[in-house]
């Protein structure tokens, strides 16, 4: 089970971490990540996928996303608007509370201010969006 998979801000801050064989049947995370969309376990799949098979260590989210829409793997209608969704709603879900170890109860709980200002939801999904690389 050797590598950890992160979700991470430019500035450094970790919003979400888990493990190689989190996303495992009956799994915690596995759990959080169903109760926000079913089809979220195969994406984050995917996108560790995309990170691996270059042994990169950095991927903008983003730009991995633009990637995931072209391929769309769950074959969905609207790709670019379903896979851009079900991430910035993870990232926000993170940035509230949840994480891979414990069971969420699928309430949101800002952690802390990470952008020093107050924001709408939506603008804060947006900013964890635009800043998030992905990391192994």
């Amino acid at each position: 089970m050797g590598n950890n998979f992160i979700f991470q801000l430019a500035d450094g801050k970790v919003l979400l971490s888990y493990s190689e064989g989190a996303l495992a049947e009956e799994s915690v995370f596995r759990e959080n990540v169903e109760l926000l969309n079913g089809r979220l376990p195969e994406v984050l799949n995917k996108l560790w996928s995309y990170l691996s098979e270059r042994s990169r260590s950095e991927l903008a989210l983003s730009k991995t996303v633009q990637r995931l829409v072209r391929e769309n793997p769950c074959q969905l209608t609207r790709p670019e608007a379903k896979y851009t969704y079900m991430l910035r709603e993870l990232l926000y879900a993170a940035y509230c509370g949840m994480n891979s170890v414990e069971l969420w109860d699928g309430k949101y709980k800002a952690v802390d201010d990470l952008f020093g200002a107050a924001l709408m939801p939506d603008e804060i999904k947006d900013a964890l969006y635009e800043q998030c690389v992905l990391k192994m």
